[in-house]
């Protein structure tokens, strides 16, 4: 139906080249070429899901994802059924689920049932410097309290 009223899309322009950071959204893209092959490198350095309960949040802070070549190596595992899915929805929000460091095998944010958390990792970009040598800095506060990191 949309192509009806506003047309059909013409090509997608060509993806661009080294880093942008979208800090509203929390994340940083880099794409680029490394020994002739593709890269694109994805950091996520976002808040917790959306609005103050998070409730499709996932305990993912400074996780990773890379393709390369059009192949995915490094994947966001995504979710479990919502409703019936129990210890394996709550296994795909942990914090091991993700690309991203974890302390014994703890989740930086804690799970509070279903839709809810009981503690929320803070997450923020430190620095962001773009160029051929390029720099990402981040950290996050979901182990301050346990682990004292």
């Amino acid at each position: 139906f949309r192509a009806l009223f506003f047309g059909r899309p013409s090509e997608p322009a060509p993806a661009s080249h080294g880093l942008q950071t979208f800090t509203q959204g929390g994340l940083s893209v880099w794409r680029g070429e490394m020994n002739g092959r593709s890269i694109d490198l994805t950091f996520d350095h976002g808040p917790l899901g959306y609005l103050s309960i998070a409730a499709h949040g996932h305990a993912d802070a400074l996780s990773l994802t890379l393709c390369i070549d059009g192949e995915p190596v490094l994947v966001d595992p995504g979710t479990w059924l919502y409703g019936s899915g129990g210890v394996w929805r709550d296994w795909f929000r942990s914090t091991p689920a993700h690309n991203t460091l974890n302390i014994e095998g703890k989740s930086q944010s804690i799970i509070a049932g279903m839709f809810n958390w009981s503690h929320k990792a803070v997450a923020a970009l430190v620095e962001s410097e773009r160029g051929t040598h390029w720099k990402l800095r981040a950290r996050h506060d979901g182990y301050r309290s346990r682990f004292g990191v």
